[in-house]
């Protein structure tokens, strides 16, 4: 054998294996969206997307999005085969910068691709949740036997955090005294609290030094408090009180650095403390009579809303610490609470109370209950407390505090019309599970996801998104049944998550009466549709055609040898005869 006819048969083995190999690829072209004007419009249900996760959130930074695309072939009469294309939709509402990463396709020829794209998120996004659209070629395939080309859009919600945001809550950080520290003028005032993290871990506090500080600028107004990291942290700081100040609580205000997330923040905290001024000549002030208004004497010291979060719709008390900083006992106390626009309204009806007096530097507390009125946005609402009272000689005074309470949407979900597509399942069956996710609650769920897992069946997940207040989304899992229902083996969920606006995590699980028996290896058409009995009947193809290869090359070389053996015993044979 000659070769070049040993080169021509390893050719030709090896044209026969690569066309029976079809890998994923991913190419990166010049056109940002699929062409897809001789494609028809698939239906939505023919491609589900599940395990979708991201790595990276801040404009102007990488943000990893990876999702799976698969084929759903339950209660159609067509046949979904392969996904051919994957390509992101570079429409208006694309959020991120058009480089390369925007441009790439990925090109396949399988039943399930793994997506990735490492996405740089537009400078200019402010905080938010963004769709990110991506369209999904795929061959379907009639009764006939004829394929035809189609194509859906799936969307991805995507949450960015703007630039010049931090990625810190209000509710972070906070700072905890048993009561409110006091001094006075040209003296020293010890302040101590407790600096508290709800979320990550506080490094540092600082004074902030500003024209307003009502202590000398001098050792402890630029000292810090540090630690290694700490969800509680005490801070006791030594100051000396300015000779000017005026009778009264003023604000002081401390910078709290902390670590969240692996990423380091800093928000400003404040306290009230309790100052004594030099005496006036008039100890209301120089404006008296009825409806004058005088450095308050009567000051809200501090307050508990006995909640640690708010809820609209939701009643909550609130305990107002009053505390009359007058020299003399003042009476006729009338307190209550107004806002601008009706966000809070009285349980009772009644939102004023009255105190018939409180003697000179006497403290007590008053109690409203009040409920934050439906329809609100999630945000902080100013609520203001108004003290009208009279001092010893019949003289009327007036004070205002401006509290702020944190308001929040409470989420609730239900799952309903659970569907499993069969009674039962034989092992290495895909086992199709369908749920309705609906918001009953008032605020929106970010990022609802559907997890199905447990002894009998692989875990996987599909990715519903963000469901508005009084919607539904619908999840289809697909997850492959790999161990029998017996025994021990009989536990099987469905789990949801969901996040708020903050990006908080909630989930809500239910048990799935979900069978599984051992597999009938005589069931002709389970071994032809299996995507495992596929797999191994491809590589029995590449098995066979390479033997039958070598098998050929074998034959070839194995005729020529006996024919030149025929040849030359042909030739021994003569030459004796002529002899």
């Amino acid at each position: 054998m000659s070769r070049r006819t040993k080169w021509v048969a390893f050719g030709l083995c090896l044209l026969l294996v690569s066309a029976l190999w079809n890998p994923v690829s991913v190419q990166a072209t010049n056109v940002g969206t699929s062409d897809t004007s001789d494609i028809m419009a698939g239906a939505d249900t023919d491609i589900a997307i599940s395990n979708v996760k991201m790595d990276g959130q801040q404009a102007g930074e990488k943000v990893t999005v990876s999702f799976r695309a698969a084929t759903d072939n339950s209660n159609r009469n067509y046949k979904v085969t392969n996904i051919t294309k994957i390509v992101p939709v570079l429409d208006e509402s694309f959020p991120f910068e058009t480089d390369n990463e925007a441009y790439k396709v990925i090109h396949a020829t399988v039943s399930s691709v793994d997506a990735s794209y490492s996405f740089t998120a537009r400078e200019n996004l402010e905080t938010g949740y963004y769709p990110v659209a991506f369209t999904i070629t795929y061959d379907r395939q009639a009764e006939d036997g004829t394929v035809t080309a189609y194509c859906v859009t799936k969307s991805i919600s995507v949450k960015i955090q703007a630039k010049e945001e931090s990625a810190s809550s209000d509710g972070d950080i906070s700072l905890k005294v048993k009561s409110a520290p006091s001094g006075t003028y040209g003296k020293n005032c010890d302040v101590t609290f407790q600096a508290k993290a709800k979320k990550g871990k506080i490094l540092s506090v600082t004074p902030v030094v500003t024209d307003g500080f009502p202590f000398e600028t001098e050792k402890d107004a630029y000292r810090s408090t540090t630690s290694k990291g700490t969800t509680s942290l005490k801070c006791d700081y030594a100051f000396k009180v300015r000779e000017d100040v005026v009778t009264g609580y003023q604000m002081v205000s401390f910078l709290v650095k902390y670590e969240k997330a692996g990423k380091t923040y800093e928000v400003t905290r404040s306290l009230n403390v309790k100052l004594t001024g030099k005496k006036s000549n008039s100890e209301g002030g120089s404006n008296g009579g009825n409806g004058n208004t005088s450095t308050p004497r009567l000051m809200v010291a501090g307050y508990d809303l006995g909640k640690d979060t708010i809820y609209a719709n939701e009643a909550f008390t609130l305990t107002l610490h009053m505390e009359n900083t007058a020299k003399s006992t003042i009476s006729n106390i009338k307190i209550s609470l107004a806002n601008e626009e009706s966000q809070f309204v009285p349980e009772d009806g009644v939102g004023s109370t009255f105190i018939e007096s409180m003697a000179a530097g006497e403290s007590q507390d008053v109690t409203f209950q009040i409920k934050p009125v439906s329809g609100l946005e999630e945000k902080s609402y100013p609520l203001v407390v108004k003290s009208e009272y009279e001092n010893g000689k019949a003289e009327a005074f007036s004070a205002e505090d401006t509290l702020y309470v944190p308001v929040y949407l409470r989420q609730r979900l239900s799952i309903t019309d659970v569907y499993l597509t069969q009674d039962s399942y034989e092992v290495g069956d895909m086992v199709e599970v369908s749920a309705t996710v609906n918001n009953l609650g008032e605020g929106n769920l970010y990022n609802v996801t559907v997890y199905l897992s447990g002894d009998n069946v692989e875990e996987s997940a599909s990715y519903v998104g963000n469901v508005e207040p009084g919607k539904s989304g619908t999840a289809d899992i697909l997850a492959k049944a790999t161990v029998v229902t017996d025994g021990a083996h009989t536990k099987n969920q469905m789990l949801i998550t969901y996040e708020d606006k903050d990006g908080n995590v909630q989930e809500k699980s239910i048990e799935l009466d979900l069978r599984v028996k051992e597999p009938v290896y005589d069931n002709l058409e389970k071994v032809k549709t299996s995507k495992d009995h596929s797999a191994m009947a491809k590589k029995a193809g590449i098995v066979i055609v390479i033997m039958l290869g070598m098998a050929g090359i074998g034959y070839v070389v194995f005729r020529r040898r006996k024919r030149k053996q025929k040849i030359l015993d042909e030739f021994i044979e003569n030459g004796s005869n002529v002899e």
